[in-house]
């Protein structure tokens, strides 16, 4: 009779209602802590605090990250620059001069060395770790500072390959340039679109493939481009990209915009996958590939971060996993997470997301 008893609770304990692990979250906490703003690419968290000095913070990306501080003095235009790795370690910094109404310039860093731009003088810098300048080359003669102006800067991650994108107003009107050039400042290509507006670019991590978005008024019109390394146009769509995607292997690109994604197989020249969000309240925060084929993207919502440094963060995040032909193999809910500056990333098969208070692991997926 026992016996009976026993094998009854045990088959009721081992149903799906009652089964533990229909009730444990998909996926797990692999390392805790307490307000870190971002996570550095070796999954490290980084934590400073709201210093008043404190101006800035940006990726570097998968180098590290930049601190931008004031320095001290009440009139005092200056500011510095760091770089650090994803240690943690500063491994640099530079000097700038702000006045009032100037804005800071992008940087890109790789160990001991560093390349600025900035839309106020339209010069690229190359400087060392000690914040000396090395040399410079204007992007442009005769450049015309408009208030208006768009620059924007991409470079690989050794710093060997650096695209700029640049939308100027002559006589009033846009007329955009993508540069590409190598790291001692021989030009690849360089190409001219009369008319248009620059919203994004995007640059392969070795350098081969180049990718912008471009747009017109009047009406309302956008085009995305696949460029190679002589800016051949590989493909084109029209449609609106924010951000530039590609995978390792640089045979797949995924173009993001704030609610959508699309797919593009390189080799074949053609749109293999889409995929939008349908909660009007939802935005693309950010998107890994997987070597196994895999595109996973994180959404969330927006809202006010009481923060100087940082005035946003993202609730109500989710993970998308889908293939590459577009199916979504998961979607997962991430109860109670918070992100200031989103980290997801593909290492060795598994799926990490970084939050304010920890590194989540996504369970791997079963088979069925």
């Amino acid at each position: 009779m026992r016996f009976i008893i026993l094998l009854l609770a045990l088959c009721l304990f081992n149903h799906p209602l009652y089964s533990g692990n229909q009730q444990s979250e998909p996926y797990k906490t692999v390392f805790h802590t307490q307000q870190a703003t971002g996570w550095t690419n070796d999954r490290r968290p980084i934590i400073h605090r709201d210093d008043p000095s404190l101006v800035a913070f940006f990726p570097n990306g998968s180098n590290g990250y930049f601190l931008v501080r004031k320095q001290p003095g009440n009139f005092s235009n200056s500011h510095e620059i760091s770089w650090y790795n994803n240690q943690n370690q500063q491994q640099g910094k530079l000097t700038v001069s702000l006045p009032k109404g100037y804005s800071l310039p992008q940087v890109c860093a790789f160990q001991n060395k560093a390349v600025s731009v900035s839309v106020d003088d339209a010069r690229l810098k190359w400087w060392d770790n000690t914040g000396r300048l090395l040399h410079q080359a204007a992007l442009t003669k005769n450049y015309p500072f408009n208030s208006e102006n768009i620059l924007l800067m991409q470079t690989t991650s050794n710093l060997s390959v650096i695209l700029n994108g640049l939308t100027l107003f002559p006589a009033g009107t846009p007329a955009s340039q993508l540069i590409a050039r190598s790291g001692n400042n021989h030009i690849l290509f360089k190409k001219i679109y009369p008319g248009a507006y620059i919203r994004s670019i995007g640059l392969s991590p070795s350098g081969r493939y180049f990718a912008v978005c471009l747009y017109t008024q009047n009406p309302l019109r956008f085009r995305s481009l696949l460029l190679d390394s002589k800016g051949a146009v590989v493909f084109e769509k029209a449609q609106r990209t924010r951000s530039f995607l590609f995978d390792s292997s640089e045979t797949r690109l995924a173009a993001l915009d704030k609610n959508a994604v699309s797919l593009t197989d390189i080799a074949n020249r053609q749109q293999i996958a889409f995929y939008k969000i349908r909660q009007a309240n939802r935005i693309i925060v950010a998107a890994a590939f997987n070597r196994s084929d895999d595109l996973a993207l994180q959404s969330g919502a927006v809202t006010i971060n009481k923060s100087h440094l940082f005035p946003w963060a993202y609730v109500s995040n989710r993970i998308i996993e889908m293939t590459s032909s577009g199916d979504i193999t998961r979607d997962i809910p991430l109860n109670g997470v918070r992100v200031i500056n989103p980290f997801l990333q593909y290492k060795a098969g598994h799926l990490y997301v970084g939050h304010t208070k920890g590194l989540l692991e996504i369970n791997p997926k079963t088979s069925k």
